[in-house]
């Protein structure tokens, strides 16, 4: 039998943001999933922490859970949206993601989850994903991929974002 243990250090004297993964031992994006009582309690445990924001990354089958919960508990979100490097399927999963903004308190979007790193796509492609996404929604949109991606790529990307239309 394996035991899920949720570790919340007492933080809210520090920040009021936290990553979030709902996985346990045994569970991965593809499956199987946390039980909607696991994540009801890992959002209890949360807010009681006196966190109000949290960022979650591909969260598979359990995002729409994620979502009711984080609501239920006046936490809001930060979602990222993982590339795979097929224009229609992604351009799908960030219009489904983006749609689930009218419900639920999502304050931003973080686009690519290392999709450069990967090989999933090129800087280019992920300034058209920003753009688009961008287009669909007035919830402000990102990218993040770590500190020497930043460096590398941000002075390029930044460039443009400046010659494309908003």
């Amino acid at each position: 039998m394996s035991v899920a243990l949720l570790i919340i250090i007492p933080i809210s004297a520090y920040a009021e943001s936290v990553s979030y993964s709902p996985l346990r031992d045994n569970q991965t994006p593809l499956g199987p999933f946390p039980t909607v009582s696991e994540i009801s309690q890992d959002m209890k445990k949360i807010a009681e922490q006196g966190i109000s924001k949290i960022r979650i990354f591909e969260t598979g089958e359990s995002l729409e859970t994620i979502l009711q919960e984080a609501e239920k508990n006046k936490i809001s979100i930060a979602v990222g949206i993982d590339l795979a490097g097929n224009e229609p399927q992604d351009k799908k999963k960030i219009q489904d993601i983006v749609n689930r903004s009218e419900k639920y308190n999502i304050d931003f979007f973080i686009i690519g989850n290392n999709p450069i790193y990967n090989g999933h796509t090129t800087l280019a492609d992920l300034v058209e994903y920003i753009q688009y996404t961008k287009s669909l929604t007035d919830i402000p949109v990102t990218s993040e991929n770590g500190v020497d991606y930043g460096k590398m790529y941000y002075p390029q990307m930044k460039n443009m974002l400046k010659l494309m239309p908003i």
